[in-house]
């Protein structure tokens, strides 16, 4: 009996034994079990961009701008933009960011934030959808119009005794947006015009100003010149006006001439009277310049108004700019006025290729070259100071402008 139970005892735990590793052997074999909270089915945790006084998604219309700023005092902060077609920018670090939608797609803005150690990483998306109201290839606005005296100022436009410079601007902008003629009359007269949107800065050229020159006795490069020099400018202060140290020179072809006389100021007086005879015709209208020199705006027979700006009430006024090479060639009494190579205004005739500007020609006071990515405002100053005989003053006429990326309807 004694031994029957031994018998019965070990074989119980043989059993046991067995069941035991068999248990074991099929948990070795099993699915391992997920940790808790993704038994329950829950997501990472997400970011809550409305902490941050963010979205996480920006719509905005092409050409316009954006400005992003986080809600919140970091330690560091930084930000990395990728283009539609997927070019990374360089980064930022400043707490705003200003995106401006220079083209139409999906942007990519990385966001990182850094606050009591923690960083924070926020990925926005930037929509830049199309305009609402398409963009005009023209000119939209003059802001401001002031000529020097010249044969031509006060018909082009036209302007009357009581009209002042309100009237003046608003003439002009009108001639301008039907591609008629407005005169800049002598040295430094100007005019200062926008878009209705910022003219960008693309490979090639940008935009065009169109004046009158064209090609007369079949002579290449005879284009009956008149050449403006062009200033432009980005709105960087966001105050809806071009400050002074905003604008910046276009350096066409001239630019570095020896000949070639940059901050050139003249003055012009008002004349005491009309002329009378030969004599008070060819001394008309005194000027004196920042160099020393003296000199007069002649009135010829071909045109009889007169030639001081009605609108300026001033006895005197400085006009200032760069003053280009004379360019007057005298044929035996036939007036040549032959271009400049390139970079000016009335310069070669509109359908020509070099009468198109390049904002990459840009440089501060200094000749030195200037990055902008695109431009709001343009401004077009007569370069020329000389008087061609019987020809009168040579003036830059103007007759409106496009942007060249903007396409016809």
């Amino acid at each position: 009996m004694k031994k029957l139970l031994n018998h019965l005892t070990r074989h119980a735990a043989a059993c046991a034994a067995c069941l035991l590793l068999c248990f074991l052997t099929a948990c070795s074999h099993s699915t391992p079990q997920p940790p808790h909270n993704e038994q329950q089915g829950e997501e990472p945790t997400s970011v809550d961009y409305s902490a941050f006084g963010l979205q996480k998604v920006y719509t905005v219309e092409w050409l316009h701008e954006l400005n992003i700023a986080p809600k919140g005092a970091f330690q560091a902060i930084r930000w990395q933009l990728t283009t539609p077609d997927g070019v990374a920018q360089e980064s930022s670090e400043l707490p705003t960011y200003q995106f401006f939608a220079r083209d139409r797609g999906s942007y990519k803005l990385a966001l990182s934030v850094t606050e009591k150690e923690h960083t924070t990483e926020l990925p926005i998306t930037i929509e830049v959808i199309p305009e609402k109201t398409p963009y005009s290839r023209y000119l939209a606005h003059v802001l401001t119009f002031r000529p020097a005296p010249g044969q031509f100022v006060n018909v082009l436009p036209s302007s009357k005794s009581a009209s002042t410079e309100e009237d003046m601007r608003t003439e002009a902008e009108k001639s301008l947006k039907q591609n008629a003629l407005i005169s800049l009359g002598a040295f430094g007269g100007y005019v200062i015009f926008t878009f209705d949107h910022p003219v960008v800065n693309r490979a090639g050229m940008d935009f065009i100003v169109f004046g009158n020159a064209v090609e007369i006795y079949k002579k290449e490069g005879a284009n009956d010149a008149e050449p403006g020099c062009v200033w432009v400018a980005k709105d960087l202060n966001k105050n809806g006006k071009p400050d002074q140290e905003e604008w910046y020179q276009l350096a066409g072809s001239e630019h570095h001439n020896p000949k070639t006389i940059h901050n050139y100021s003249v003055t012009y007086f008002r004349p005491d009277k009309e002329p009378v005879t030969s004599t008070d015709s060819l001394q008309y209208i005194r000027w004196e310049d920042n160099q020393g020199n003296t000199g007069f705006i002649p009135k010829n027979k071909y045109h009889a108004q007169f030639y001081y700006p009605t609108w300026i009430k001033e006895n005197s006024y400085t006009l200032s700019g760069t003053r280009l090479p004379d360019n007057a060639i005298n044929n035996n009494g036939t007036y040549l006025l032959p271009n400049f190579e390139y970079g000016y205004v009335d310069n070669y005739p509109n359908s020509s290729e070099r009468a198109r500007m390049d904002i990459d020609w840009a440089v501060d006071n200094e000749g030195n070259k200037v990055s902008l990515d695109r431009i709001d405002f343009i401004k077009v100053v007569c370069g020329m100071q000389q008087v061609c005989g019987w020809i009168g003053e040579t003036s830059t006429e103007v007759m409106g402008a496009a942007d060249l990326h903007i396409p016809t309807k």
